[in-house]
């Protein structure tokens, strides 16, 4: 349940970036609709989570199927297609049930437009953020607010979501380069 929470939290976020940093802008909502298709366009990316209780979770994606989630240091989660694949203190087990609701999970946890984030989205401007110049975004969907930093290829740099329990700030990566997530 956590995981999903944290999966589901991480990509909605995710989801949200598109906009080149000094470009013309049209409302917030707007631009958020971009950002959905600017992130799904990317063939690979690294999410590196950062939870204020001091827990810490790495994503990787590559498209179109392959996803690895290290929730600790000893523990990989791999799904590939329809299979899941768990990791833990060297050993690899194939898991009977498929990885099909956990791929629906994932792919289904992305950003949706909806009118919670239609009434909340708010395009804060630029700022600087470890000296990249960011566009920054601020919106509330299902009342758990969250900003994201957009750097200039369109993509996040960074999303804070303040969850009532736990702060996450997402640092995302390595975009469009090779990653393979093999069984």
């Amino acid at each position: 349940m956590f995981r999903s929470v944290l999966i589901r939290s991480m990509l909605v976020a995710a989801g949200l970036v598109t906009l080149l940093p000094g470009a013309a802008f049209g409302d917030a909502y707007h631009d958020l609709l971009k950002v959905q298709a600017a992130f799904k366009d990317a063939r690979s990316w690294q999410a590196d989570e950062h939870f204020s209780n001091g827990r810490a979770v790495t994503v990787e994606y590559s498209a179109p199927d392959r996803w690895r989630i290290q929730p600790a240091p000893n523990i990989t989660e791999l799904v590939i297609g329809s299979d899941v694949y768990m990791l833990a203190n060297g050993h690899t087990t194939k898991l009977p049930l498929g990885g099909g609701m956990i791929r629906q999970n994932l792919q289904g946890a992305g950003f949706s437009v909806n009118q919670d984030i239609r009434q909340s989205a708010r395009d804060l401007g630029m700022q600087s953020l470890r000296g990249q110049s960011v566009h920054v975004y601020s919106y509330t969907t299902e009342g758990v607010p969250a900003t994201i930093y957009v750097g200039a290829n369109s993509l996040p740099v960074q999303s804070v979501v303040h969850n009532k329990d736990v702060t996450i700030t997402i640092e995302y990566s390595k975009y469009n380069e090779p990653i393979s997530i093999q069984p």
